[in-house]
């Protein structure tokens, strides 16, 4: 990988990141990776390339998700299946809140 491949995919993360987290977002990142927030800092502010264990940490905590704004195209269709599973799971999950609002709603 490129120098500039590096500083492109190190701008993907931290927007990736900022984006889930648009405030605190050390302290939201550190939380969920378990690393410490001044090491989640450092890297939002230099948006340098996270080392191989961070970025392995990124990939579990945020899952598809995360892979496949970091890969784009190069994902493959592995991750992009994983991906369009969890995002219909996601929104599985919103409409049984809604549905479930909805009939609290409408009452006996």
């Amino acid at each position: 990988m490129s120098a500039t491949e590096r500083t492109e995919v190190a701008e993907r993360v931290v927007a990736y990141l900022r984006r889930q987290h648009p405030t605190n977002t050390a302290k939201h990142v550190a939380q969920r990776t378990g690393h410490n927030v001044e090491t989640v800092q450092k890297l939002l502010e230099r948006c340098s390339m996270p080392s191989g264990v961070f970025l392995l940490d990124l990939m579990v905590a945020y899952e598809a998700d995360f892979l496949v704004e970091i890969m784009r195209e190069a994902a493959p269709s592995w991750v992009a299946e994983a991906h369009r599973l969890s995002r219909q799971s996601a929104l599985e999950a919103q409409l049984a809140a809604v549905q479930s609002e909805l009939a609290a709603l409408r009452g006996p």
